[in-house]
Formats: C-alpha cells, sequence, structure tokens
C-alpha cells in the first residue's frame, strides 16, 4: 500500500507535463475509472501510476536529448562563429599584410623612379655641359679660321703689293735702261768719264736708298719692355702685342673684373711720340671690349700726358684691316705709353706699334 501510495502522490506533480493532443493516456483519467477499496483496484491503481511514471521519466529522457541536442548545436553554431571570427582575423591579417606589401612596394617604386630623376637630371647636366663646351670649340675655331682668313687676305695684299711694286721697278728700270742708253749714246764721246759718272750716280743712289730704309727704320719706335695689369693665361702675356704675329692666338688678355686694367709700352730712352697703330685682340662680336680705351704718354711712372686723339672707338668688321686704329700722340715725348680701360672688362690687344714724328 505504502508502495502504491507513494506511485500515487509523485505523479501527480507530472500530470500537468502530458500532452493530450498526442494521444497519450492521462493519469488522472486511469485513476477516474477505478473505484477504491478493492485489491484489484488498487493494483490496477499502481500499475497504471508505474506506467505514467515510465511514461514521464521518457518524456524526461527526451526532453533531457532534445536540450543536448539543442546545447550540441549551440555548441556547433558557437564552434562555427569562432571559426568565422578566426577567418575574418585571417582575412584581416592577410589584408593589411597585403596593404603592407603594397605600400612598401609603391615605396619602393616611388624611391626607384625618384632615382631615374636624378639620374636623369645629371645626364641632362652632362650634356648641357658638353654641349656648352663645343660651342666654346666652334666660337675658337671660328676665331682661328677668321685669322687665317685674315692673314691669307694679307698675304694676297702683300703678293698684290709686291707684284705692283715689281712692276714699277721693272718700268723704272726700263725707263732707266732707256734713259741710260739714250745718255750713252749723247755721251759716246764722253768715253770713260761718261761711263765714271753713271757709276758714281748709281752709288749715289744705292746710298740714298739705304739712308731711307734707316730712316723709315727708326720711325718705328720698338718696345723695350712691356708689362700689363693682369693676365688671363700664359699665353696671353704681354708681349703678345710687340711679336709682330697677327694670328687669332697671339692676343694680350687681361682678367675681367678688374675696376681699371692697364697696358704699358716701354720705350729704351725717352723719345718723342708721334701716331701710334693698335690692332683689336678680338675680330667677332668680343671687338667691343676695347670700345673706350685710352691712351697716354709717359713721362715717368707717375706723371701722364694725354694725346690728341686718345680714345679708341670701336668700329663695325670683322678683318684686320677694319680693326685697325690710329691714335696721335704727337708733340708729346716720355718713357712709353700708357693704355687705359675703365669698363671692367678684358684688355686685349693683337699688335701695338708705337712710331716717332
Amino acid at each position: 500500500m505504502i508502495y502504491c501510495t507513494m506511485f500515487l502522490l509523485v505523479p501527480i506533480f507530472f500530470v500537468s507535463q502530458f500532452d493530450i493532443t498526442r494521444g497519450e493516456s492521462n493519469p488522472a483519467e486511469l485513476l477516474a475509472g477505478r473505484r477504491p477499496g478493492s485489491k484489484d483496484s488498487v493494483l490496477e491503481t499502481c500499475q497504471a501510476l508505474q506506467d505514467a511514471a515510465q511514461l514521464i521519466r521518457l518524456e524526461g529522457y527526451s526532453a533531457i536529448d532534445k536540450a543536448e541536442l539543442i546545447r550540441d548545436q549551440a555548441y556547433r553554431v558557437k564552434d562555427e562563429a569562432y571559426e568565422i571570427k578566426d577567418e575574418a582575423y585571417e582575412i584581416k591579417e592577410s589584408v593589411l599584410e597585403a596593404r603592407t606589401e603594397h605600400e612598401t612596394t609603391l615605396i619602393e617604386t616611388l624611391g626607384l623612379i625618384h632615382k631615374q630623376a636624378l639620374a636623369t637630371n645629371l645626364y641632362i647636366d652632362e650634356i648641357r655641359n658638353t654641349l656648352s663646351s663645343v660651342l666654346s670649340r666652334i666660337d675658337s675655331l671660328e676665331e682661328r679660321v677668321q685669322g687665317t682668313q685674315d692673314e691669307i687676305s694679307k698675304v694676297k695684299q702683300g703678293q698684290e703689293g709686291l707684284s705692283n711694286e715689281i712692276s714699277e721697278v721693272k718700268e723704272g728700270l726700263d725707263g732707266l735702261d732707256g734713259e741710260i742708253s739714250e745718255v750713252k749714246q749723247g755721251l759716246e764721246g764722253l768715253g770713260q768719264s761718261v761711263d765714271d759718272g753713271i757709276s758714281g750716280l748709281t752709288e749715289t743712289i744705292s746710298d740714298k736708298l739705304v739712308e731711307i730704309e734707316k730712316l723709315q727704320t727708326q720711325k718705328l719706335i720698338p718696345a723695350a719692355r712691356v708689362a700689363q695689369s693682369t693676365t688671363y693665361v700664359d699665353y696671353t702675356g704681354p708681349e703678345k702685342a710687340v711679336d709682330g704675329n697677327y694670328h687669332t692666338v697671339s692676343v694680350t688678355h687681361t682678367n675681367a673684373g678688374q675696376p681699371r686694367q692697364w697696358f704699358r709700352y716701354y720705350f729704351s730712352d725717352t723719345r718723342s711720340v708721334g701716331l701710334i697703330k693698335v690692332v683689336n685682340g678680338k675680330l667677332n662680336s668680343n671687338r667691343v671690349r676695347l670700345n673706350g680705351a685710352k691712351v697716354s704718354v709717359m713721362v715717368n711712372e707717375s706723371v701722364r700726358r694725354s694725346c690728341r686723339d686718345d680714345t679708341i672707338t670701336v668700329r663695325d668688321g670683322e678683318t684686320i684691316q677694319s680693326q685697325t686704329y690710329y691714335l696721335d700722340c704727337s708733340g708729346n715725348s716720355g718713357i712709353g705709353v700708357e693704355f687705359v680701360l675703365d669698363t671692367g672688362t678684358y684688355l686685349e690687344f693683337r699688335q701695338i706699334e708705337v712710331y716717332a714724328p
């Protein structure tokens, strides 16, 4: 009885857990159809209660299984979530790594481009320097060609002048021969005296020619020494102005940037001065550097006397003849002459010749 009573009390708490709609037996219905009092009814009731308990236990196991199944699914969902999270982190790290590599590659590429740009600029500068050097050499060659052409022109002019002089001498000799023949014919009776007279006349003419040559030589006052304020390079010293060479390379050349440039032509002693012949050191566009140069006679190292025509005004033209200037210092005497240029540019001479009056 006690055992059945426990079965009667315990299942009552679970009666509400049954779902009648599913067609399952309700313990209350089982109890309602039994009459208390008989042993059979009690046993049946106990059996019904045991069946109900067994049914409830099975339902509980089923609920536990479902709960475990739901828990397992929850764990799987959680695991999948963690896997998705891990994949997200991996994707993030991959993206960061890819971005870092891309940025590094971009920086390296920019650095390489910068280096190439610098190298290109250096190459362009080298090309510019080379072109500048080539242009300078071309200018120098043009000056040398011009000088050579001037020399050729001068030689041709000299040859033409020499030819004319030879023709005049021949004509003079022909005339002299004619005169001598006439004299001989007219003086045949004089004999030896005429011959002696002719010989004496010939000797006299020769002596006069020698004196004329000496006089012409004495008119040029040679330079005892020359000096200039500065020298550009070794082969542009002051001696180039008195070497008799009209070649392009044989010129004097001072440094630029000096407020006062000078050139001095010293005599061996005190001399009277007449005309001064000056040939410009430049025949190209740089010939204007000599414009404004002034000349004076040096009485001594500290005293100067002005000349009548003392200033060089550069003309157009690129030949020796067009760039030859004559300055008049007549009426002065001294130990030499001095050229001064106050324009701050180069002072350049091809030749300087000082003549006595």
